[in-house]
């Protein structure tokens, strides 16, 4: 019968906050997602260029695509389940601001662990702006509340 490894649990606050692992988190975070809308605007401004320039050759049947384009929180919610579910486990605005995000179990996270973030948080930000916004104040480990839903951890790389 093969051995199970126990996953590698993330460690407490104060080791956290030990390390230095959570020192500027917050406001890192905050250029970090400021980064990560230019990359998904230029994404989502390249979809509409290629359309439209497919619009010609295909006598307007590319203008079709405009619509799904214009849902920028879905091309966000792409970005995420493809950059935090990657080996990084961070968007490319957290990697610039050192930043990684860690299960707290320990596990990696996967593409639907990293798109399910990023849905929780456009619907966190729509219906409770305020909130989320507050969570982190208050909350030991610096999360917002969606953060604390899925059981997760934004720490610095390099503490």
């Amino acid at each position: 019968m093969p051995a199970t490894v126990p996953p590698v649990t993330q460690p407490g606050r104060e080791t956290m906050m030990a390390r230095g692992w959570l020192d500027g988190v917050r406001s890192r975070r905050a250029f970090a997602y400021l980064f990560d809308i230019v990359i998904i605007l230029l994404i989502q401004l390249i979809g509409f260029v290629v359309a439209f320039l497919l619009a010609i050759p295909t006598l307007g049947l590319t203008t079709l695509a405009f619509g799904p384009l214009a849902a920028t929180p879905l091309i966000g919610i792409l970005y995420s389940g493809l950059t935090v579910g990657s080996a990084r486990q961070a968007t490319l605005g957290q990697r610039a601001m050192d930043l990684q995000m860690v299960r707290n179990d320990g596990q990696p996270i996967d593409f639907l662990y990293g798109a399910s973030h990023g849905l929780l948080f456009y619907l966190s930000m729509v219906f409770l702006t305020p909130v989320v916004l507050i969570v982190c104040l208050f909350d030991s480990r610096k999360r917002l509340l969606h953060d604390i839903v899925l059981g997760m951890v934004v720490r610095r790389v390099t503490p």
